[in-house]
């Protein structure tokens, strides 16, 4: 049976080698694409980024830019995580952060109590306009919390 394959296998070998013969597309595909390389010249950039590549490659083995860059990135993400973690340890930054958190919340209540009170009585609000006097409050809000005290 495997003597069969391999008769087979050889035979279409064969087959495919004499195709090729006749009409000659291996000759003529190798052809087109050494006119189209020389053309633009592919091999050659492909060479020259070869090359940058590996130089590149060696800068950084020697220089260590990879490792340093991890490292300098590691040290900054600690540094932001302390830092927050100092800033929401403060009284003064947590107390004030949950005061515009529930300010933000109030003003949402109260612009979603005045949609639905306007709806219900019939004055024509939409889904819009609704969402326009949301937008409107919490502007608002905003332009009060960016004032000094």
């Amino acid at each position: 049976m495997l003597a069969k394959g391999f008769v087979l296998a050889k035979d279409a070998l064969k087959r495919a080698k004499s195709f090729d013969e006749r009409h000659n597309l291996v000759s003529n595909a190798s052809a087109t694409v050494a006119s189209i390389d020389r053309k633009i010249g592919l091999s050659e950039k492909i060479s020259i980024a070869w090359m940058v590549s590996e130089k590149v490659r060696e800068v950084d083995e020697r220089l260590q830019v990879s490792e340093i860059t991890k490292s300098a990135i590691a040290a900054a993400e600690q540094t932001a995580s302390s830092a927050g973690s100092a800033l929401m340890s403060n009284q003064y930054v947590s107390t004030g952060a949950s005061w515009v958190s529930s300010a933000f919340s109030m003003a949402v209540k109260a612009a979603g109590d005045v949609s639905i009170m306007t709806k219900e009585k019939g004055y024509g609000v939409t889904e819009s306009t609704a969402v326009g006097t949301v937008v409107s409050i919490l502007n608002a809000l905003k332009s009060i919390l960016q004032l000094d005290f």
